[in-house]
């Protein structure tokens, strides 16, 4: 992404229509009673939070999604939805990094911006994008990537909505998020 463009939210988020839980095929090994755990868990937080400040509430509805490509993470994201009333927003992650100093948090801003008053899920695909720069600090340039993550979390625990982290692998664990794993289906 060029620093000279400021990015229109629309063109970072993408809006995905929520699924029935019985309206597709799921894969044999996918589990989906750990899904309608989770929506519920969701749903007893937000009933609990009530008309709290959204920064009371929204750090325990940071959810990790770790499973390689193909797996039904994007699905699982519109059945959550469907389970919640919500809308879902895909966020392709690459396209939210940049390598200039202080844009991706902007692009964080703008996408966090424009959904909060939404009752959206924000669904970022691909957060590998993101926490795959995470590491010990070793020079300038770590340190900023390490930023950004924090960035990610800050706007996170602030958001009245669910955010949900699709990697490839699980995040680490001062991520604070709740973890559901998926598995490769082999036919």
């Amino acid at each position: 992404m060029d620093k000279s463009q400021n990015p229109e939210p629309e063109s970072l988020m993408q809006r995905l229509p929520p699924l029935a839980p019985d309206s597709m095929s799921w894969p044999p090994d996918w589990n989906i009673g750990e899904l309608s755990k989770l929506a519920a868990g969701l749903r007893a937080r937000a009933h609990r939070s009530g008309p709290v400040p959204a920064q009371r509430r929204g750090a325990s509805n940071l959810v990790a999604f770790a499973g390689p490509s193909g797996t039904g993470k994007t699905m699982a994201a519109q059945v959550l939805a469907r389970e919640l009333g919500a809308e879902v927003y895909r966020i392709d992650a690459r396209q939210v990094v940049s390598k200039y100093i202080g844009e991706t948090e902007k692009n964080l801003s703008v996408i966090f911006a424009k959904a909060a008053n939404a009752n959206a899920i924000l669904f970022f695909d691909e957060a590998d994008a993101l926490f795959g720069k995470r590491s010990e600090v070793k020079d300038s340039h770590d340190r900023y990537a390490n930023i950004e993550v924090d960035y990610l979390f800050q706007q996170a625990k602030t958001y009245p909505g669910v955010v949900i982290l699709a990697c490839s692998e699980p995040i680490s664990k001062d991520a604070t998020a709740t973890l559901l794993e998926f598995h490769s289906h082999r036919g």
